[in-house]
């Protein structure tokens, strides 16, 4: 064995298409990233929100083939704004779903929706449905 040989880092096997691609959630805060995160760390990350340490809490199920991959909220003066993202190899990827004008019982509502359910039947290919408050279709 050469001098060099005995330095070079062992080549670790690639994970399978397969492993990576299988379906999980991620919760992303401004301090972490929690993948597989169970209800009260997605309701503690919201309720933060509220409080001013963090702006952005995004939530996504990764890897699916539901129309809405991930839901997010940013809060602005104690208003929360809830945006729904389609996952990449939609048809509707690069728009925003947006309801405006929130309460903080009302988007953990929608979270917790999103969170049991993999789904959230408000954003239905791109149509708002029995919500009060508009949808825009931002791009």
């Amino acid at each position: 064995m050469s001098l060099f040989a005995r330095f070079r880092k062992k080549k670790q096997p690639l994970m399978s298409k397969q492993a990576e691609q299988e379906p999980y959630w991620l919760l992303c805060t401004d301090e972490r990233d929690c993948r597989e995160p169970v209800w009260e760390q997605i309701q503690s990350a919201v309720r933060e929100a509220g409080d001013g340490y963090a702006t952005f809490v995004p939530l996504s199920y990764v890897y699916t083939d539901k129309a809405i991959e991930t839901l997010q909220t940013i809060v602005d003066n104690q208003c929360y704004r809830i945006e729904a993202l389609a996952p990449v190899h939609a048809a509707e990827h690069g728009q925003r779903f947006v309801i405006n004008d929130l309460s903080e019982e009302k988007t953990l509502s929608l979270f917790n929706e999103f969170f049991s359910t993999n789904n959230l039947p408000v954003f239905t290919a791109g149509q708002l449905k029995n919500c009060e408050n508009p949808i825009r279709a931002l791009t």
